[in-house]
């Protein structure tokens, strides 16, 4: 395993002009970590592998199967172990897979193939391009996989200690992970049954409000036929933190203008906002909503009733064609 440092700054989300000229060159970026889209700059100082914000989410692979490219496409003739420093915010699964790679590229350069890597980067990169919702049998054996490889993380996120873990309590679960992935990888992983729990607790017209309960809740929420949700994660001093997506291309939150709407509502402006992307986004990951879960909801009622009169007056009349 190569040793590329790893820097961990929980929840703290800056630009790419801020990333390039205040962190040292070989740097890169994972999932979020940087405000943006994909970028690298010819010089080969910096790059920034995310798919949230600024792109099609459902044509934009995940962090970690942007890495596994990368590393096959060169990444390690400009970015050595030995001089490479890795910055993130987050132990979700796809920034822990995506270190894991990083930091054994070996296992997938040039044409090498190992049917389990692939297994694991394949399903992250489609639960997380949907939003943690790929159609998939909630029952399927990748399902029971995965969920052990990734338990340690999963287990914070169900007592709702991820949006308070420090550097030092994230990296501690990285490393769990990382040694699971590594079992998983030479064919000694083990199963879990994956916790499909969640209750609905509220919401409108095409969308539900739900409490997450599982970490898998939302495959069982896609095979029930929720598509349009808002997840309300916890209360952390005051403020609120939710998730907010659709589990489908075809219908639910227009989320882009959604963002903008709820920022004006909170006034809220820089780095630390609603946003993400076109399927999924959420509160402002550091400091969180004043929004209440049932003034969120009227927030998010109002902007569908406006949405569909604004575009129902836009629409041309049959008479006009």
């Amino acid at each position: 395993m190569f040793a590329v440092d790893l820097q961990i700054l929980p929840r703290t989300v800056i630009t790419w002009k801020e990333f390039v000229e205040t962190h040292p060159i070989r740097s890169i970026a994972l999932d979020g970590y940087v405000k943006g889209k994909p970028q690298f700059n010819r010089e080969g100082t910096h790059v920034n592998f995310d798919h949230h914000e600024h792109v099609n989410r459902f044509a934009t692979r995940c962090t970690a199967s942007q890495v596994s490219m990368a590393i096959k496409g060169g990444l390690l003739s400009v970015f050595t172990p030995e001089n490479t420093s890795v910055w993130v915010n987050d132990c979700d699964w796809d920034v822990c897979l995506a270190v894991w790679l990083l930091r054994n590229p070996t296992r997938i350069l040039g044409n090498r193939s190992e049917p389990l890597i692939s297994r694991i980067v394949f399903n992250t990169d489609m639960m997380d391009t949907c939003a943690g919702a790929y159609p998939i049998d909630p029952n399927d054996r990748i399902m029971e996989e995965m969920a052990w490889v990734f338990a340690p993380y999963t287990d914070a996120r169900t007592l709702r200690r991820v949006s308070h873990l420090n550097a030092s309590e994230m990296g501690t679960i990285i490393d769990a992970v990382l040694e699971r992935i590594t079992l998983y990888s030479i064919g000694q992983g083990q199963l879990q049954k994956p916790d499909t729990r969640y209750n609905v607790i509220g919401g409108g017209s095409g969308w539900e409000l739900v409490e997450e309960i599982g970490v898998d809740a939302r495959t069982e929420m896609r095979a029930k036929g929720i598509c349009a949700f808002v997840s309300f994660r916890g209360e952390k001093n005051g403020r609120y933190i939710y998730s907010i997506g659709n589990l489908s291309p075809y219908g639910g939150f227009d989320l882009l203008l959604l963002y903008k709407k709820l920022n004006q509502v909170e006034a809220l402006l820089g780095n630390d906002v609603w946003g993400g992307s076109d399927n999924c986004g959420g509160s402002p990951r550091e400091r969180g909503s004043s929004l209440r879960p049932k003034d969120l909801s009227a927030q998010i009622e109002n902007f569908q009733h406006d949405l569909a009169n604004a575009r129902f007056v836009a629409a041309p009349s049959a008479s006009s064609q």
